[in-house]
């Protein structure tokens, strides 16, 4: 038997591994709204659009707008109670429970808070996997990993044969290493409970600290490239002192 444990990985890992075990049992930590979207294959460019974009400077940029602005058109989806959010509800929880066709599964992974208000995870033939004959659901976090296997928050022990950890990364921000403020303050105690920032970018009490892609960065729909490029813009303007904002 497989185990799989996780959030986002977790859900790219089940239905790859599902076709090749004889039993997986995957640990669920909490509900997570699944995009409805399907394989799509790579666009390769063809030589007269590389063509293009090498001699034409101005094609290549209204390209990149093109790209940038159908992103950042999904903005309204993370304003709490936003018509396209309210849509999006309503679409997205009559997909998954299409898709998983078990009520009890259906509780269990629907979420009950808006689309946006985390990470919407892709998940091609997650949810199907779900309700498979040979799926074992168990919700909850994973207490302790023993010599034959994993106890789960229900205080059962699961033998298992693999132990796959795909449990997702630390979104935090706290520091492994000392950072020290004004006061003698470690910027390790002041995120303990909860990490602010201004913009992103720097937080009250560590004047000379600035960051890229800090707590609370606007980097939640949109290509992160172009967020981080105006976060590194905002940061020389504030080392520096000049105007560009």
């Amino acid at each position: 038997m497989l185990i799989s444990s996780g959030r986002s990985s977790g859900i790219q890992v089940l239905p790859a591994i599902a076709p090749k075990v004889s039993k997986v049992t995957t640990f669920i930590r909490s509900p997570t709204w699944v995009s409805p979207v399907q394989p799509q294959e790579q666009h390769v460019y063809s030589a007269e659009e590389r063509k293009t974009f090498a001699t034409d400077p101005e094609a290549l940029l209204q390209y990149r707008k093109t790209l940038e602005v159908g992103f950042s058109a999904l903005w309204p989806l993370f304003l709490a109670d936003s018509d396209m959010q309210k849509t999006t509800v309503v679409g997205m929880t009559q997909m998954m429970k299409d898709k998983l066709r078990n009520k009890k599964l259906e509780d269990l992974v629907i979420p009950t808070w808006g689309v946006g208000c985390r990470r919407i995870t892709p998940g091609i033939g997650y949810l199907e996997t779900l309700g498979s004959d040979k799926v074992d659901v168990v919700f909850g976090d994973i207490k302790k990993i023993t010599e034959q296997g994993v106890i789960g928050g229900d205080g059962l022990e699961r033998p298992v044969d693999v132990l796959i950890c795909a449990t997702g990364f630390d979104t935090s921000h706290v520091p492994r290493f000392p950072i020290i403020g004004l006061n003698g303050k470690d910027l390790r105690d002041e995120w303990k409970i909860e990490s602010q920032s201004y913009l992103g970018i720097a937080t009250h009490g560590f004047p000379n600290f600035f960051i890229v892609g800090g707590p609370n960065s606007p980097v939640a729909n949109g290509p992160v490239l172009a967020a981080l490029g105006s976060h590194n813009i905002l940061n020389y303007s504030l080392k520096s002192g000049s105007d560009l904002i």
